[in-house]
């Protein structure tokens, strides 16, 4: 709680700050009741966590690249830990792809994640060469698999500075 709220023992805020502090920790929609008390100038802090660890959300999608697809995304909060989520979100259909995200989110302190995603389709692009009026389209067939696996800590309780590695598989054959 204290990561989220950007706040150390000790620190000295104005009620803007707390207020904003607040924000922050209620975006994380993983509390169903966050109350305060200011007493001789300590906060004290009331939390209750939501019991609903997961959800599974459903959808459908089409354009002309991807076509078709029945989108579907999974999310898992404190899987392992408190603090960490993981979300997957599955898109099948005529071209599948999808993106598996696990991110463990400790707010002032360092956080660390990792992506991964694959996408894949093949289309036919109309295409002219002057010289040769004979080729009229390129077929085009686009793979793209990434892992990342990355950290990242809170800089002037401000800005998120972060490194990481990542693996990427580009194959574009036409």
């Amino acid at each position: 709680v204290r990561g989220k709220l950007k706040l150390l023992v000790g620190d000295v805020i104005t009620r803007e700050e707390l207020t904003k502090s607040l924000s922050f920790l209620a975006a994380t929609d993983n509390y169903e009741k966050i109350d305060y008390t200011i007493k001789e100038g300590v906060i004290t802090l009331e939390v209750i966590e939501k019991t609903q660890q997961s959800q599974i959300r459903l959808g459908a999608h089409y354009d002309d690249l991807y076509q078709s697809a029945v989108l579907a995304t999974y999310d898992h909060k404190r899987l392992l830990i408190n603090n960490d989520e993981l979300s997957i979100d599955l898109i099948l259909g005529d071209r599948i792809r999808f993106n598996i995200n696990y991110f463990v989110d400790n707010g002032f302190y360092t956080s660390y994640g990792l992506k991964t995603r694959y996408n894949h389709f093949r289309t036919n692009t109309p295409f002219s060469v002057e010289n040769n009026p004979s080729v009229n389209q390129i077929d085009l067939d686009y793979t793209d698999f990434t892992t990342e696996i990355f950290v990242q800590s809170t800089f002037s309780r401000k800005f998120a500075v972060g490194a990481g590695v990542e693996f990427k598989n580009l194959q574009i054959l036409t």
